[in-house]
Parts: structure tokens; sequence; C-alpha cells
């Protein structure tokens, strides 16, 4: 049986692609515009390119030859605009290319499109108009609100996935926690705590928190300790390495930053490896059942 086929936009350091090889499937090509990510996706074994994927024309022209070739479309396009972070922007920001990926999908004639964001776009009023967007070119469509922890992941991470195909799909089935001490066995301290205001400390025997791209995750002396204004750091700053592995990337995972800020920026950025392989093992598993009802 064949593997199914996939282009990943604003593929960052490779890390949905190398969820779906884990799930089964064979990631041709990935794009993206960040000189370092692209490195690394390519220091990771799989061929990508640069493209301004805000300038639509210019990625439908490089997707082209692609055409009739691709059974899955992902993108994790940027999530600024829908973060709790910050304010929410208006669906014709820039930053906003969401929409770009449906028109992709439907370029490329791929059978099923999976785009990942933050949870605040699947519950605004322009996620909706994207998912009927989604229903309406490629058959059906709906949001998925997942969170990392529920899939092998040591690190709450709560994100959405817009999926759409030729028919419905059922959310990939929870598994067991794993926790820090489970990835980090040498951290060296009972607790970590994400030192931001109100901040509260939580053991090592829990997944820890949302890893971030300016890595603020730092170990503390004491388990249920909350920060306050002012408050000096208690332990040491986790090493990008760490977060990585937080991130269920492999250990020997060979990223590209220039600089350690850098290399925070592409772990902070990155969807979960093995998140990405649950929910892309479900259209694998789908294709598999088809394949051999047909047989």
């Amino acid at each position: 049986m064949r593997k199914l086929r996939t282009i990943d936009l604003f593929c960052g350091s490779g890390a949905v692609m190398w969820g779906q090889q884990l799930a089964g499937m064979d990631p041709i090509y990935g794009v993206d515009r960040d000189h370092e990510a692209l490195d690394t996706t390519r220091a990771a074994g799989f061929a990508a390119a640069y493209c301004d994927l805000q300038h639509g024309p210019s990625l439908l022209a490089l997707l082209m030859p692609f055409r009739g070739s691709v059974d899955v479309l992902s993108a994790s396009p940027p999530c600024q605009g829908w973060s709790g972070l910050g304010k929410k922007k208006r669906a014709s920001d820039r930053r906003e290319a969401a929409g770009i990926c449906v028109t992709a999908a439907v370029t490329v004639g791929a059978r099923w499109l999976v785009i990942e964001n933050v949870m605040g776009l699947a519950s605004s009023l322009y996620g909706q108009r994207l998912m009927e967007d989604a229903r309406d070119k490629m058959g059906w469509a709906t949001w998925w609100n997942l969170d990392a922890a529920d899939y092998g992941v040591a690190q709450h991470r709560r994100r959405c996935f817009l999926v759409a195909g030729p028919h419905e799909l059922v959310q990939p089935a929870t598994c067991p926690m794993v926790n820090v001490r489970d990835v980090l066995p040498d951290i060296g301290a009972p607790a970590i705590r994400q030192e931001q205001v109100t901040a509260v400390s939580r053991s090592v025997s829990r997944p820890s928190p949302t890893v971030n791209t300016r890595g603020t995750i730092y170990t503390h002396p004491e388990v249920g300790v909350r920060r306050n204004k002012g408050d000096r750091v208690a332990g040491r700053r986790l090493t990008w390495q760490e977060l990585a592995l937080l991130q269920s990337f492999p250990p020997d995972y060979p990223f590209r930053g220039k600089t350690q800020g850098a290399n925070h920026r592409l772990v902070g950025n990155a969807v979960p490896p093995i998140l990405a392989a649950h929910v892309f093992r479900r259209i694998v598993r789908d294709h598999e059942e088809k394949s051999r009802d047909s047989s």
C-alpha cells in the first residue's frame, strides 16, 4: 500500500513533517519563509523551499507542479492574531494566512486538509467561516480541540486543528500521560515554573506548562509557589534542548538556529511531533481501511 504524500505550509522546523513520517506518511515538501527554520527542516531530511506565504500567487505558482500528486496538505500559519497573549486582529490582517491554505489544498488536489493553530482561531467568527469554506470545497470539515498532554507529550499545549476532507473523521483517542521527569530524568529539581506573573510552580511528576518562543520555564525548589511581580527567579532556565524534549522532538533533532534565542524560537513555535503523529495517523488509518474495503 502506497504512503499518503503530504505538503506542509508554514513548515517551521519540520515538526509536523516529522510527525507525519511517524504516522506512516510521505512528507514530500515543506514551505516557509524563515531561513533558519528551513535549514532545520532540510537538516532533518525533508525537502523544503522558501516562499513568501503571505503572497498567494507566489505560493500557488510554487505548488502547481505538485497538482495531482498530493494527498494531504497541512499548515501551521502564524498564530499571533488569535493568541490570548495579544489583541485579536481582523481576518484581513496580513499575519492571518489560514485562508490561503484552503485554496492551496484545492490547487494541488489534496483530499485532506489540516490546519493547526491556537484555540482562539477555532472560537472566532473568522475560524467558523474558515471551516465553512473548507467544508464547501472539501466536503466535510470540523475543528478538533486537543491538548498535547493527552497524546503522550510531556507538556500542556492546547491547540485546535481544522480537519477537512471527503468524509467525517473522529478525533484521535487519548493515551497515557507523560510527565516532565519521564523525559528529563536529570532535571535536578522537584518543580518547574513558567516565569510569568501569577504562574504557579508545578511538580515535575506532571506535564510542563506550554513551551513558548522565549524559553521562560525555570526549575523551582518547591511545588505550588506563585510568582508575584518583582520575585527573583529561584532556579535555572531550561535549555532549548530540554524544551525540545518537552515538545517531543528526538534528542538528536538538528536545530539550525544561529543563536540560543533562535533555537528557543524554533522550538517554541513548533507543533509537538508526537501530537502531529496522532492527528495524521487518523487519516492514515482511514486510508488503510478504505483500501482494504476496496480490495
